[in-house]
C-alpha cells in the first residue's frame, strides 16, 4: 500500500478523533505547528525518518519534545503513529489531514503568482473573485514572478487560471494569426 493512502487513513483516523472529542480547532493549531517544525528542523524531520533510532527512543523523545506543546489527542496520536512503526509518514499525515479538514470546512487552497507585489485590498479582491468563482472559501498563497509581464497566474488544484499579461498577448497574437483580431475587439 502507498505512503499517500496510509497517510491519509491515519489523518482520517486524527481528524475522526479530533471532531468526535471536540478537539478540532486544537488539533489544527497542533498540525500547523508541527508542519513548520518539520518544515524549519531538517533534524526533526529526520528523527521521524531514521530507521535506525529504536521504537522506544523515538516514543520517549516525542513525549520530551511534544508533551505540554500539543494537545493530548495530538500526542496519543504521535504515541500511535510511532508505536506503529508510521512515524516516517508523519509529514505527509499532516498534509493530508490538512486537506481533509479544508474539505470538510469548504475551503480550497490556491496560489497565486503575481509579477509585482499587490496590496491587501487588492488581494482580498483575487480571493474574493476566486471564491465566486468556485463557490468555496479560498486560502490564498502568495509568490512574486519576476518572469510574469503582468497580471495574475492562479492554481488550484489541477486548475490553472491564467490571467497574465503574456497569456493575454499570446492570445491576441493568435486571433490576429487567424485574422479575427482587432485591437477594438479588446
Amino acid at each position: 500500500m502507498s505512503q499517500t493512502i496510509v497517510a491519509h487513513r491515519y489523518a482520517e483516523a486524527l481528524f475522526d478523533e479530533a471532531v468526535e472529542v471536540d478537539a478540532v480547532a486544537d488539533v489544527d493549531q497542533d498540525v500547523l505547528m508541527m508542519r513548520l517544525a518539520l518544515a524549519d528542523s531538517t533534524e526533526l524531520a529526520q528523527f521521524f525518518k531514521s530507521p535506525v533510532i529504536s521504537r522506544d527512543r523515538k516514543l520517549r523523545v516525542t513525549e520530551v519534545m511534544f508533551e505540554g506543546r500539543v494537545s493530548e489527542t495530538m500526542l496519543r496520536f504521535l504515541r500511535l503513529l510511532v508505536s506503529k512503526r508510521r512515524e516516517q509518514i508523519v509529514g505527509l499525515v499532516l498534509d493530508s489531514y490538512r486537506q481533509l479538514r479544508d474539505d470538510h470546512l469548504g475551503i480550497v487552497e490556491a496560489r497565486a503568482l503575481l509579477a509585482r507585489e499587490a496590496t491587501e485590498a487588492d488581494l482580498d479582491r483575487l480571493a474574493a473573485a476566486l471564491k465566486d468563482a468556485l463557490g468555496k472559501e479560498v486560502r490564498l498563497e502568495v509568490d512574486l514572478d519576476s518572469d510574469l509581464l503582468g497580471g495574475v497566474l492562479v492554481r488550484v488544484g489541477d486548475t490553472v487560471i491564467d490571467g497574465s499579461a503574456r497569456n493575454r498577448l499570446e492570445k491576441l497574437r493568435e486571433r490576429f494569426r487567424a485574422g479575427t483580431g482587432s485591437v477594438l475587439d479588446q
